[in-house]
């Protein structure tokens, strides 16, 4: 097989971008930059692979160094004293059988010795990487057949950058969004091609795959335990430790942000560990600083897509595996478009601490000192980060074709009017500050046929019509591309969704009535995007001049000082054009709309029969029933949108409910929740939040709550358990809630609100209550525990190494114990 080099394509800025040159590396060719005569994206021969600008990796006896120096750390020391202290004092068992304190030492250093090996990444093998370097370039030039797409100026950038960490030792710390597996393999690809030091990859155990992880290994990734640790003080010490070690040794790290791949399209809320320990880091001196490169992978096709449908549809997520990765292979050669990169402007961790305490306003803001102002500087810090991701962000051209075809009311689009609309929403994406990926000089025409041949699966064609006509056959995988876009417009999408329970009234008073809609709407939804911080006022006024000049909507102003104290329409151009701009901005939001309606809804199964009471009811349970509940409600007409019962939204929406003290959580079970016997406080109020969504300089979005911690058992709150009798005459504030967010669901035949369509409705929640999920095979259920059976055995390697011990000391001891072992 020939040996073929993934196309990195250095692209021309152009369509009213930056006007930054861009050159394109395909195969076969080198990038030259202007004066040198050396390929400037990587080594050029293989005896040039130590050349990289960086702390230094990739040597014999590398993996022992980081070894050596984490067996030094005082702080390392200090806990397994402490560790083997506590297991000291808790033992249980027969005094003749006690363990020495000193044997309980050596055991807890052999534990930390196994743990470091399974934690560490081992960079000692060149020829590791010079496999890796040959095998990813045959995957990626099979797959992503047009190329990477990356832009000069930020190369340009990065390169200045990297030099300065490199001469002041300090690591370079890439966030990345998350999409896909590819992308491990894309960033190392592109930086080593760019002759940067490759970075350590903060991965999941879950990816330390017998064959598989041993390669990654050596490769960069460190592999952390998945799920909550920070109540097992030696872990946290030990991974704090190597990690501060990076940072003070100056290597470059890899951290998705994210936690975990979007399984939607859209950034998720940023996890804090690893991004914690950086900052505290920082923070207290243990680093004098490091270099925050956040990034934006973006891709045609997303080679998991079915994969993420079949999960947030209901299906089991499938452990990865080694047969998981041969499978795998079948995609290599799929044509799946191309992939674009963005890197935004780095940023010094140290200068964003400086920034965010020099502007916050409570008094006497100090992290260093106070644990809470620490936890308010990381949520900002965290938010900070996905702003900077989603301003870099590239919209595709498969996104443009995937919202317009899920925007639209009717059945399919001609492929002319495909075109038309491509390219108004390419116009608008531009206009509002956002990045569409390099058309590279061709029609708009060519683009969307490219799209369509790349993301083919997902769309019809009806031919032996007059024109082509394009419809989405599998619309819940399309969302995936759509969703790449709804941030650019949130703003939008909010305020015309609030508008539409007055829409066909001549006029909307914007203050208070269109004002306290987006304000409930924007704070229900604020854990689905990421908000600019600001006044609401501001963003209401900012988004109505935005739709009056684009035609959308009429203002009448009142004339006083206040602008807001006037009236929003429809504009009469828009209602002649059949509001084909305010829907677009309507369809955005629907989907979410729909499944918080569906989520709030479902509460009612955990109401007990008859109502006055709540029953307790485990995760996972009550998630299959909203699901169910949910797909009922689908097939029977009475939602638009399979989008309507996605898992990812729906455990959003539980989480928010949760906020705002519609349910609550235990670790288990407890007696039935009786309903408040009197009457009880309003609800939630969610209309006059400070900080909605306007824009600022600050990081893109105020700190959020504290997380609300993950519980096994929920139920209702006693406020809004519902009175005996509910499903024949609904009432109650939980009803009222449901009611309030009925309000913005999408109208037309799917929004049926009458007592009748209200009463069935509520029949089925009790339906779904006593529905049970099939039980699955023995086969399923084994695969499905395959991943807590490993866990399992590891720990009960351990307690075998702890009874082998002492097993010993009672053989050394004699006596009674010796005899009955």
């Amino acid at each position: 097989m020939a040996y073929k080099t993934a196309p990195v394509m250095v692209t021309q800025d152009i369509h009213e971008q930056t006007g930054n040159s861009t050159y394109i590396l395909r195969e076969g060719t080198q990038l030259v930059e202007p004066g040198k005569s050396k390929n400037w994206l990587g080594a050029s021969s293989w005896k040039e692979e130590r050349d990289f600008i960086g702390a230094n990796v990739f040597y014999p006896g590398y993996g022992a160094d980081i070894r050596k120096e984490l067996f030094k750390s005082e702080a390392l020391r200090s806990a397994v004293r402490e560790y083997a202290q506590a297991e000291y004092e808790s033992y249980t068992g027969p005094p003749k059988s006690r363990p020495t304190l000193t044997v309980l030492k050596k055991k807890t250093w052999t534990k930390v010795h196994s743990e470091i090996n399974n934690l560490i990444a081992d960079m000692s093998n060149l020829k590791t990487l010079k496999f890796m370097e040959f095998a990813v370039n045959n995957i990626l030039a099979r797959m992503y057949h047009q190329g990477i797409h990356i832009r000069e100026s930020e190369i340009i950038e990065l390169k200045k950058w990297a030099r300065k960490g490199e001469s002041e030792q300090l690591s370079m710390i890439f966030l990345p969004s998350h999409k896909s597996h590819v992308d491990y393999l894309v960033i190392s690809y592109v930086l080593y091609r760019l002759g940067i030091a490759l970075p350590h990859i903060t991965a999941g155990n879950n990816l330390d795959l017998p064959l598989v992880g041993p390669i990654l290994r050596q490769c960069g990734a460190f592999f952390i335990r998945r799920g909550g640790w920070s109540d097992t003080p030696l872990y946290t010490t030990l991974v704090r430790e190597y990690v501060d070690l990076l940072l003070h040794r100056g290597h470059n790290i890899e951290v998705f942000i994210e936690g975990t791949r979007s399984r939607t399209g859209k950034l998720l809320a940023p996890r804090f560990g690893i991004l914690k320990m950086i900052q505290e880091s920082v923070l207290f001196g243990r680093a004098k600083d490091c270099i925050i490169v956040p990034l934006s992978i973006g891709y045609d096709n997303v080679v998991e897509t079915s994969t993420y449908a079949s999960e947030l549809l209901g299906a089991e997520k499938t452990p990865e595996s080694l047969a998981g990765v041969a499978s795998a292979s079948r995609v290599l050669g799929l044509k799946l478009g191309r992939i674009d990169i963005r890197f935004a402007k780095p940023y010094l961790l140290s200068e964003f601490i400086k920034r965010e305490v020099m502007t916050e306003r409570r008094p006497n803001f100090n992290p260093a000192e106070n644990a809470e102002h620490r936890q308010l500087l990381l949520q900002s810090f965290g938010f900070q980060v996905l702003g900077n991701i989603n301003a870099a962000s590239v919209v595709m051209p498969t996104a443009l074709v995937g919202t317009v075809l899920l925007t639209l009311r009717g059945n399919g689009v001609g492929r002319e009017e495909l075109i038309r609309r491509v390219e108004w929403l390419r116009r608008e994406i531009v206009a509002k500050g956002g990045t569409v990926a390099d058309f590279g000089g061709m029609a708009t025409g060519s683009v969307v046929d490219r799209a369509l041949s790349v993301i083919r699966d997902y769309i019809g064609e009806q031919k032996g019509l007059l024109e082509k006509v394009y419809y989405a056959i599998k619309p819940f995988e399309l969302s995936l591309y759509r969703n790449n876009v709804i941030n650019i417009f949130i703003s939008e999408a909010i305020l015309t969704v609030s508008m539409l329970l007055t829409i066909n009234s001549i006029r909307i008073r914007i203050k208070p009535d269109l004002l306290d809609d987006v304000s409930f709407l924007s704070q229900l939804l604020k854990g689905e995007f990421i908000y600019q911080p600001g006044k609401i006022e501001n963003t209401v006024r900012d988004t109505l001049n935005y739709l009056e000049d684009k035609g959308v909507v009429a203002v009448e102003r009142s004339g006083v000082a206040d602008e807001l104290s006037g009236t929003v329409s429809l504009a009469k151009e828009e209602v002649k054009n059949g509001r084909e701009t305010y829907d677009l901005f309507c369809f955005l939001l629907w989907p979410f709309v729909e499944a918080y309606w569906v989520a709030t809804v479902g509460l009612f199964t955990l109401v007990h029969d008859g109502g006055g009471y709540s029953d307790w009811v485990d995760e996972g349970t009550l998630m299959a029933r909203l699901q169910m509940f949910g797909k009922t409600l689908y097939h029977e007409g009475d939602l638009a949108t399979m989008e309507a019962y996605n898992k990812e939204t729906l455990k959003n929406a539980l989480a928010r409910l949760q906020e705002m003290g519609v349910i609550v959580g235990r670790k288990a079970p407890e007696a039935r929740v009786q309903a408040t016997p009197t009457p009880a406080p309003p609800p939630v109020n969610l209309t006059m939040a400070p900080n909605a969504l306007s824009p600022g300089k600050r990081s893109p979005q105020p700190p959020a709550p504290p997380k609300v911690l993950a519980h096994n058992f929920f139920s209702l709150h006693p406020d809004y358990i519902p009175p005996v009798g509910f499903i024949e005459q609904p009432q109650g504030q939980l009803w009222d809630l449901v009611e309030r967010i009925g309000r913005y669901r999408r109208e037309g035949k799917q929004r049926r609100d009458n007592m009748t369509v209200s009463n069935r409705v509520l029949k089925l929640t009790r339906l779904a209550a006593e529905w049970k999920p099939a039980r699955k095979s023995l086969l399923e259920r084994l695969q499905a525990s395959k991943e807590e059976r490993v866990e399992a055995s590891r720990d009960r390697e351990y307690e075998m190494e702890m009874e082998e011990s002492e097993a010993v000391e009672r053989l050394m001891m004699g006596g009674a114990s010796s005899a009955k072992l």
